[in-house]
């Protein structure tokens, strides 16, 4: 906690005498009796209140810039009030004066190198942990404190210093990275990598396993706990198994004894966590939220962060036994239907009385926090794809008799085909008909011919697989190549290729009448044509099996292709 204890009330007539406004006046007055008799981070709400009403805020910062005598005391006030006040302190709609204030704080930061450094590193981490982010990160670009405090830190990292000194600067730099991003990390232009021995690699390794061990530990020593954590031990947890979440979806194999141990606990928190997010967000959006009665556990996603994680757990037997113990795909569903309202975003309705107004008018461009919102649930319901690919791959059984993975696979059936044709969905969209695939070659015992909605997934899938690769006109006539579209993100859309192609053939020898779709679609031909123009010998075998296998499944499920194929004599030309 930021204080200014043992501070004279000389501050307050500092201040007194930079305004001339009558109506200041009585409010310093209360605060230079506070700051005489107590700290001022027990200012009343009243007077803190107050303070910002005048633009408090904007003087105490005035009075820093021109390093009055106690301007350090100015800072410290005006610190102690951002903390208690938040984000509002600020405007939020012009960051010029944030912007003025940090570049003069951080320039003494980079540069004193006594004992104040660390005093102000608590200052800057209070009033950047309560700016209005969204604001500060996008136009901190051009400003100059995000690389003084970067040197500032680095100053103090690589010294020999004790905890009283090292904590701060930790939980500014924790501050800087949440609000800019890791690439801050790496602002650096003369180290934008670590340039390490493998000896140097090794003691990074086991400094940082004996780290994850303690967290581990001390999680551990959470759950052996007669009663549960709350209200902050809650929130100091959650940021705990957040940092674990990191550690295990980057090391696969360290402490899994421990880790299984502990993944009920940290299942059931990331679950707790998402309800509350969700019923927040659900509120927000219904205009009946309340500020008073907010669940601080609800800006606290922590199942969006244990995803990656999950990924890998799921493929171990141990851990995988435990998620679906827990129940989790449940949670998981509930999880992507969720985020699928943001992705899929709907304007609301229009009032009757207005319809007319707005009929000849162009829709309004979304705003860029509806579109950050967007990307984010996107990248979500990606992961959360990858988690129920594995238990779908991995636990058959369970899968054939669970009513959540039939629930998961009508899901998929009656939104894949809803999801809007634009470039930044293509990813979501492999994601979603491939794991549709995939269930519907587990469920296909449940489906039903004359369910239309199975018709349009076929549909969607189909477009996904078809259009992936292409003849190069433009500069081979005669090769076969990545579509420009999908080239960005093959990375992430290459197995998922092979694996729709692989499960598309299986599912269609459990599913004749399926192949219907590939053929009446024009597909089945699309193939042939496309394999045709391909100069003979140059086709990746890997590619060229995925269409043999796929084509042959298609013979045998449907006589009519045969007709297709020896008129074509697609094959010869392969």
């Amino acid at each position: 906690m930021i204080t200014t204890e043992g501070a004279s009330g000389n501050i307050a007539l500092i201040v007194c005498c930079e305004f001339a406004n009558a109506s200041f006046t009585p409010v310093l007055t209360s605060i230079k009796v506070d700051v005489e008799n107590t700290n001022v981070d027990e200012l009343s709400k009243d007077r803190q209140k107050a303070l910002l009403e005048v633009n408090g805020i904007d003087k105490l910062s005035e009075i820093y810039s021109q390093g009055s005598f106690q301007s350090d005391e100015a800072l410290n006030i005006m610190a102690v009030l951002i903390a208690k006040q938040g984000a509002v302190s600020w405007d939020t709609k012009d960051p010029k004066a944030f912007h003025a204030l940090l570049n003069k704080i951080a320039v003494d930061f980079e540069t004193d190198q006594d004992k104040r450094k660390f005093e102000l590193c608590e200052a800057l981490n209070a009033l950047i942990f309560n700016c209005p982010r969204k604001l500060i990160a996008e136009s901190a670009v051009s400003e100059t404190w995000p690389q003084s405090i970067y040197k500032g830190l680095c100053d103090i990292l690589q010294s020999k210093i004790g905890a009283s000194q090292r904590n701060p600067a930790l939980i500014l730099a924790s501050s800087m990275v949440d609000l800019l991003g890791v690439d801050w990390i790496l602002s650096d232009e003369e180290k934008d990598q670590l340039d390490l021995d493998q000896k140097e690699k090794q003691t990074l390794y086991t400094g940082l396993k004996g780290a994850f061990t303690a967290i581990i530990n001390l999680l551990l020593k959470v759950i052996s706990d007669k009663s549960k954590p709350s209200g902050q031990d809650k929130l100091f947890v959650c940021a705990t198994v957040r940092v674990l979440a990191s550690w295990l979806a980057q090391e696969t194999t360290a402490m899994r004894t421990q880790i299984y141990q502990l993944l009920p606990f940290m299942l059931e928190i990331a679950n707790d966590t998402f309800y509350a997010y969700k019923t927040r967000r659900t509120a927000e959006k219904a205009g009946t939220a309340n500020d008073s009665e907010r669940d601080p556990l609800s800006n606290v996603d922590l199942l969006r962060i244990l995803l990656p994680a999950m990924c890998h757990l799921a493929v171990e037997d141990e851990s995988r036994k435990i998620m679906l113990q827990q129940k989790e795909e449940k949670v998981l569903l509930e999880f992507i239907e969720f985020h699928w309202t943001i992705v899929h975003y709907k304007r609301p309705p229009v009032p009757r009385s207005e319809r007319l107004k707005v009929l000849n008018q162009p829709k309004p461009e979304l705003t860029p926090e509806i579109l950050e919102d967007m990307k984010d649930s996107r990248a979500a319901m990606i992961s959360t794809c990858n988690v129920l690919m594995n238990l779908t791959v991995l636990e058959p059984k369970y899968v054939e008799e669970s009513p959540i993975f039939n629930n998961l696979l009508k899901f998929i059936f009656e939104n894949l085909p809803e999801l809007k044709d634009i470039p930044e969905n293509l990813v979501l969209h492999g994601n979603l008909a491939v794991l549709g695939l995939l269930l519907l070659k587990q469920l296909s015992k449940k489906v039903k011919k004359n369910d239309f909605s199975i018709c349009r997934y076929i549909q969607a899938t189909i477009r996904f697989l078809w259009d992936a690769y292409i003849i190069d006109e433009s500069n081979d006539p005669t090769a076969l190549v990545v579509a420009i579209s999908y080239k960005e993100h093959w990375m992430e859309l290459m197995e998922l290729w092979f694996l729709g192609m692989q499960t598309l053939a299986a599912v269609i020898a459990q599913i004749p009448w399926i192949s219907e779709f590939a053929i009446e679609s024009g597909w089945a031909e699309g193939i042939i044509q496309l394999l045709k123009k391909v100069k003979i010998g140059t086709l990746q075998p890997s590619v060229k099996s995925a269409y043999e296998d796929f084509l042959c499944h298609l013979v045998d499920a449907n006589e009519s292709v045969k007709d297709v194929l020896k008129k074509s004599r697609g094959f010869e030309s392969v």
